[in-house]
């Protein structure tokens, strides 16, 4: 039985049961890892279950969980019995019962009303406690009103039970309120995704609508453009069309805001916490005593940043040890060890810990940690780089009850916070002036604060094929505006030839080096090179290249090198197929970068799309291939090569395994 016929089982048996066992309750299916999640409507694809029930009463309560003991959800109750007495206590509002059915993981949330009243009422901050047992986290996304996602950490309350057995208290929030901008919890999420119809006899259905109306009038408050809805749906780039004008017309039906984007000021991460007063121990380390050491954090942050999913984990494992940090004894020596990084060791999936760390205080140890990552900076994906920063000092913060505004000036994090949805500085005047997909790709790069870094990185790993050789007559193959080959110039470089198909002469860049306009393929040179390389391009197929290299060999001398870079397809299916990002906004225009991947095909269609009162004005796209091994040792004729084959992680001229990177020395 496939993932989906067992999820239309669960269903049906969790509908009946509360239909004839427990009929004062409502059953949820919409939100989380949920079998009818959009993100599963692949009929071939699988995942977890993971529903939610709303009870009324606690003897609602007590009877739902003794009827689901006899279905075929078969569910973890070591610890139910602790669960409940917390509960009662107000220690925590939700239970969470974890098993499988029928092979597969499966959670089934039980949620009080008065909670989904509260939230439907949008309550904002309301901190919501959940248990959970062996397994901690301190990391969700809330999705908001203005067409970002806030990185949220909390720190977990945590205690052990006489059983040596680790339980942690994870928390969210009903939704919060920033710069006129509304955000939505966990919960929240599931609530409005709360669209399907099942069993609901506590008036779940009616709730809802509440609740979107309540939005809506918040949209209509704040001057908030109705399109804006939809990103309060966390994983909503997996939306179809058809869904999205089924939630929009739904939203409309109380009343259509017509608004402008009113973007945060900057998207830096929330960290919060919460009082929990438990009778058992409190031992936040206690997990080293429970699960296995796995590698050191600097090595785990090397495995794991190359792509957005995983940097999730490594968020989560630094929110994690902040949060231990805090909640356990310390010291007051200064950690004084300049690689705290390699120091820091990783247990089980991503809990991290540090020997003696009870002796040292805790602002040593994140400055440490701040200090340490600024200096290596170079070895880190940007964005993460930028949020572990972000986070550390909002925990620092929190602990020391320094001024979050003053720890940022003091450790000269303040630029990293100035940052809207538009993170690159495009400027509209030359966006209208801009017609080619090259140039707008350009210009793409050129505003980019990446780049800078990885300008550098790649010089200096052309500097060492080049043996620091100032006198080599060196062509940089599709040069662009020349943002290698000025580079190189500004290191010394004297004979330093660019060709390319366009002048780019819109962005005002002079070329320090000798210019050729005309196609790579199609110029016949009369001059000969001893190094060639051809950086952060793309190519459309194996034959252009194959064609691209053949030629690079045809115009060096005997000894000539060529190092020539693209990109890697097991990076890019590892990554989330469909990316949208906008680069330019104000009230009037939007520029708008669309990516859609085929990963059967390897190919990739990116489109830039510039509006003018949402109405398309200029639209480029190009589509480019993704290689893999054998495409790359298919385009490389060995009798004509000697080569070394890289990739990006390995080279740094990226964070990640992005690139396939070729250095090739031409046969004599």
């Amino acid at each position: 039985m496939k993932y989906r016929e067992k999820g239309d089982c669960f269903c049906k048996e969790i509908n009946e049961l509360l239909q004839q066992k427990c009929p004062n309750t409502s059953f949820i299916t919409g939100g989380g890892y949920a079998y009818d999640s959009i993100k599963y409507h692949d009929e071939n694809t699988s995942g977890d279950f993971d529903f939610m029930i709303v009870y009324d009463t606690q003897d609602d309560l007590t009877k739902l969980i003794n009827e689901l003991k006899y279905t075929n959800f078969s569910f973890e109750d070591k610890y139910l019995d602790l669960d409940l007495e917390l509960l009662r206590d107000d220690d925590i509002d939700i239970i969470r019962l974890n098993g499988n059915y029928m092979g597969i993981k499966s959670t089934i949330n039980l949620v009080p009303l008065s909670l989904i009243k509260e939230i439907c009422n949008l309550k904002k901050e309301r901190i919501i406690k959940k248990i959970a047992h062996n397994r901690n986290t301190s990391l969700f996304f809330a999705y908001g009103s203005d067409n970002t996602r806030i990185t949220v950490n909390f720190i977990s309350p945590s205690f052990v039970t006489p059983d040596n057995e680790d339980h942690y208290i994870h928390l969210d929030f009903s939704c919060l309120e920033k710069d006129n901008n509304i955000y939505l919890g966990i919960l929240a999420d599931t609530i409005l995704k709360g669209f399907n119809m099942n069993y609901d006899n506590l008036g779940f259905g009616k709730l809802r609508q509440k609740f979107i109306n309540n939005i809506n009038n918040y949209f209509k408050k704040n001057n908030i453009r109705i399109e804006n809805y939809l990103n309060m749906f966390s994983n909503n780039s997996y939306f179809p069309a058809y869904l999205k004008e089924q939630l929009l017309e739904e939203f409309k039906e109380y009343g259509i805001p017509i608004g402008v984007d009113t973007r945060q000021k900057s998207n830096e991460p929330i960290v919060f916490s919460a009082k929990f007063n438990s009778a058992y121990d409190s031992k936040p380390f206690n997990f080293v005593n429970n699960k296995e050491y796995n590698m050191s954090f600097i090595d785990y942050i090397k495995k794991m940043q190359n792509n957005e999913y995983d940097r999730q984990y490594l968020l989560d494992a630094i929110g994690k040890f902040y949060g231990y940090l805090i909640s356990s004894n310390h010291g007051e020596k200064d950690y004084d060890k300049d690689e705290i990084l390699e120091e820091m060791e990783v247990y089980g999936t991503n809990d991290i810990f540090i020997s003696n760390v009870s002796d040292y205080s805790i602002k040593s140890i994140i400055e440490a940690i701040i200090k340490n990552l600024k200096k290596e900076k170079n070895y880190y994906n940007n964005e993460l780089l930028k949020q572990i920063l972000l986070i550390s000092t909002k925990f620092l913060s929190l602990q020391t009850s320094i001024e979050y505004e003053y720890l940022l000036k003091k450790y000269d994090l303040y630029n990293l916070t100035n940052e809207t949805i538009c993170t690159d500085k495009m400027e509209l005047h030359t966006i209208k002036k801009l017609n080619t997909f090259n140039e707008i790709g350009t210009y793409h790069n050129l505003t980019s604060k990446v780049m800078p870094g990885y300008t550098n990185i790649e010089c200096e790993f052309l500097n060492n094929r080049l043996q620091n050789d100032k006198n080599k007559k060196i062509i940089d193959i599709m040069c662009g505006y020349g943002r290698l080959a000025n580079k190189l110039k500004e290191h010394g470089y004297k004979n330093i030839y660019g060709i390319d198909n366009e002048e780019y002469d819109v962005f005002n860049i002079p070329k320090d080096f000798t210019y050729i306009c005309d196609d790579f393929i199609d110029h016949r040179f009369d001059e000969e090179f001893d190094f060639a390389y051809s950086l952060y391009n793309c190519y459309d197929s194996n034959d252009y290249l194959f064609n691209v290299i053949m030629k690079a060999n045809s115009i060096l001398t005997s000894k000539g090198e060529l190092v020539i870079d693209c990109f890697n397809k097991q990076w890019r299916d590892s990554i989330n197929p469909l990316f949208e990002k906008v680069l330019y906004q104000d009230s009037d225009y939007k520029l708008v970068i669309n990516r859609e991947y085929d990963k059967t095909k390897g190919k990739e269609l990116t489109r830039y799309t510039l509006y003018y009162k949402n109405i398309i004005v200029k639209e480029f796209e190009f589509e480019q291939k993704f290689f893999d091994k054998d495409d790359i040792l298919s385009v490389i004729d060995s009798t004509k090569w000697d080569y070394e084959l890289y990739d990006s992680s390995v080279l740094h001229s990226r964070t990640n395994s992005q690139k396939h990177v070729m250095a090739l020395r031409k046969k004599i």
